[in-house]
């Protein structure tokens, strides 16, 4: 098991070494999302040859300290794999947020904004 992706959801469900949670905790779209993204080939300068050369993008290939607290060793994963973990208050949900580049859904500027913007706070 090397995709980012299926090592979080196998450390998220795992009953006694992991975090024990249900499938349907789970965003698996965002874990598939992981797996698709840390497939993709990056080409990069080999330090010793000098010359172009290409590998995925990331690959999890290592060990779990169980004596760690949970958090912290999902933590490692998310680092590993160029990622955030989330939690959705919406669908209740455990998912990872891909740090990467993202074309904005939504551009404001004078053309679009018909009124003032108001900002407060609570007291």
């Amino acid at each position: 098991m090397y995709h980012p992706g299926d090592a979080i959801y196998d450390y998220l469900t795992r009953p006694i070494s992991g975090a024990g949670l249900s499938s349907t905790q789970i965003d698996t779209d965002s874990l598939t999302a992981l797996n698709t993204y840390s497939d993709q080939e990056v080409t990069y300068i080999d330090p010793i040859t000098f010359q172009p050369d290409t590998l995925i993008r990331y690959k999890i290939n290592g060990l779990i300290d169980p004596s760690k607290k949970i958090f912290d060793n999902l933590q490692q994963l998310a680092n590993a794999s160029g990622s955030f973990i989330n939690y959705d208050i919406t669908t209740g949900k455990w998912g990872m947020k891909i740090n990467r580049d993202y074309t904005p859904g939504l551009h404001f500027d004078d053309s679009n904004i018909i009124g003032g913007i108001n900002v407060t706070g609570t007291s």
